[in-house]
């Protein structure tokens, strides 16, 4: 048993891709929109007891190992020494590879780990610390579920982290590389000491970094502090408080984005736990992919100010570029989430009276536009039409010109005309396979073939009805490739395997390409006698092909006064006709 087999032999590609997208039953399979692709109709296909799947969008297919190295953009290797860490299986020692690169990770998420259960400690201790987070009005059960921590000051408190460290073979030398400590002209020092601790984590629940926050009212450092940046910690791509969030999120299929860590665990204490925030960034088009896995719905929470507004006037440019339904809560001035909540116990007012950020996105250019120069007008104008033209949508189209032309005071036609002049033609996207096992996107197929090919792959057994002469015209009449395909079926067959999973790992990256996408057509199995009747069918379509073909090519020959020739393509055609056709029915025999 190789790796692979092993970690596909103890994981659910169900309960895997459940970690990326929505996933409802329908039929023999599970369906839901592709977490590999931005799309609006549920392409993603999971086909439990096969364990692979495959996505009719974006013609990507494979088992969980394939998942996790195109979500992840790794290579197989790490996909698969990924979902060793995340599963926690433990792998036979035969089965160990060089693990170097994976150790260095899995050392990186073990320290993070051990500095976040150490600030949970020293929180504890703290009494200082604790009162300021119940005047944020954080609970002790918030507390917990966030893991939140402090990092004492001093060279007292670093020399507790160091014996703690060494409690679990971490030196200081692995806490200088993480940054959580750094060497100074004379001594250690921490840039999270005296801070209140927030560990963020990953869209995998791995503790990742940290950010942390003043909270004493005579320091004057910077109110918040993130882990430095590096490989495994990019603020462009987090987003706290995901890992509490996940769940309730695909439940709802809806989000709440604020901008602080205090925001997030207001939120989910006053009944919104699917509510996350990005790291002291504006949020990115990374961030909406990320979120567009979970939910349908995004309702965006900033500040009330100015800065809060400009920054979901930016998000207006990205979200046409994700499946993700935008709203826009405005705030009243100078509040932010968690003080709102405080004050009114509730968002559901804000939330019903929330805009589409499209609609939002107008009406606050529209403000004071007819008071504003000719040039900024212009600007302005150019602005709304350049994300109106980016929509995919034409009735939304047509609701936003109206709504602009109502709010900006302009002719609706007017704004028609510039629309027309800047759309471009649509940019045509085409899939173009990763390898040549499959020859051409969309995988245009004899239908018929495909539906032998596609029988046998849900119900290997299914060859067993095949004798021999039948196995071998099936292996000289299909095309490419699925004879390539079917020549597989039959070798593997034939040394008396017929365990699909055993047969998919035998093929190349194209082979388990084509096999998803063949698996995926069938609703449901063929009897014998279906199945039987599928290859007669095909047999009586070749046959008229072949004899058209083969009146054709007599008819050349004689042309050419090759009459050898003439007789020799006749005589092929009989032996053929004789060795696979029953001459009374045009019917294969016993099948």
């Amino acid at each position: 048993m190789s790796l692979f087999a092993y970690i596909k032999n103890n994981i659910s590609i169900l309960e895997l891709a459940r970690e990326y997208t929505t996933l409802a039953k329908a039929g023999h399979y599970w369906r839901g929109r592709c977490p590999l692709h931005n799309e609006r109709t549920a392409s993603f296909t999971i086909s439990e007891d096969k364990q692979i799947f495959y996505c009719f969008g974006c013609t990507a297919g494979g088992d969980c190992i394939t998942l996790v190295a195109k979500k992840e953009n790794c290579s197989p290797l790490e996909a698969a020494q990924l979902l060793v860490e995340k599963y926690q299986l433990t792998v036979p020692d035969t089965l160990q590879t060089n693990k170097q690169p994976q150790d260095i990770k899995k050392r990186y998420f073990a320290l993070n780990e051990l500095v976040a259960t150490w600030c949970q400690q020293q929180l504890v201790k703290n009494k200082e610390a604790q009162e300021y987070l119940v005047s944020r009005g954080i609970n002790r059960d918030s507390v917990r579920l966030f893991r939140i921590g402090y990092f004492p000051g001093g060279v007292d408190a670093l020399n507790q982290l160091a014996a703690f460290m060494r409690q679990h073979s971490v030196l200081v030398d692995d806490l200088l590389e993480l940054h959580i400590v750094i060497k100074g002209k004379n001594m250690l020092y921490s840039p999270f000491e005296e801070r209140i601790i927030f560990p963020i984590s990953d869209h995998l629940g791995r503790i990742c970094g940290f950010g942390g926050r003043i909270f004493k009212t005579h320091d004057t450092r910077a109110k918040y502090y993130n882990s430095r940046e590096n490989t495994y910690f990019t603020k462009g791509t987090l987003l706290f408080g995901l890992q509490q969030a996940k769940m309730s999120m695909q439940k709802e299929s809806v989000a709440f984005l604020v901008e602080g860590y205090t925001d997030c665990i207001a939120m989910a204490q006053h009944g919104y736990q699917h509510t996350i925030a990005t790291l002291g960034t504006a949020c990115s088009l990374e961030h909406l992919t990320l979120l567009s896995r979970y939910a349908q719905k995004l309702y965006v929470l900033y500040d009330g100010d100015r800065a809060g507004q400009e920054a979901m006037l930016r998000l207006t440019k990205l979200c046409w570029t994700v499946n993700l339904e935008l709203y826009a809560i405005t705030l009243p001035d100078k509040q932010d989430p968690s003080s709102y909540l405080l004050a009114h116990g509730s968002l559901n007012t804000l939330v019903e009276q929330a805009e589409d950020i499209f609609v939002f996105f107008i009406r606050r250019i529209g403000a004071e536009f007819c008071h504003k120069p000719l040039a900024q007008q212009l600007t302005l104008v150019h602005e709304l039409l350049t994300v109106v033209a980016a929509l995919d949508d034409g009735i939304k189209q047509d609701l936003l010109l109206e709504k602009a032309a109502a709010t900006l005071g302009l002719p609706r036609s007017s704004l028609q005309q510039e629309l027309a002049r800047m759309a471009k033609p649509p940019t045509q996207v085409v899939v173009t396979p990763e390898v040549d096992f499959i020859k051409e996107p969309g995988y245009e197929l004899p239908p018929l073939e495909k539906k032998i090919i596609s029988s046998i792959l849900y119900d290997m057994q299914l060859l067993s009805t095949l004798n021999d002469v039948t196995q071998e015209y099936l292996d000289t009449c299909l095309t490419e490739p699925l004879i390539t395909l079917f020549r597989a079926l039959r070798a593997l067959y034939a040394q008396g395997i017929s365990d699909f999973q055993t047969f998919f790992d035998s093929l190349d990256e194209g082979g388990k390409l084509l096999v998803s996408y063949l698996v995926a057509q069938v609703q449901e199995g063929q009897s014998v006698h279906e199945f039987q009747h599928l290859v007669e069918q095909l047999k009586k379509r070749n046959w008229k092909v072949m004899v058209n073909a083969m009146k054709k090519r007599v008819a050349h020959a004689t042309e050419q006064g090759n009459n050898s020739e003439a007789t020799r393509i006749i005589q092929e055609f009989l032996n053929f006709k004789n060795r696979y056709y029953d001459s009374a029915s045009n019917k294969l025999g016993d099948v």
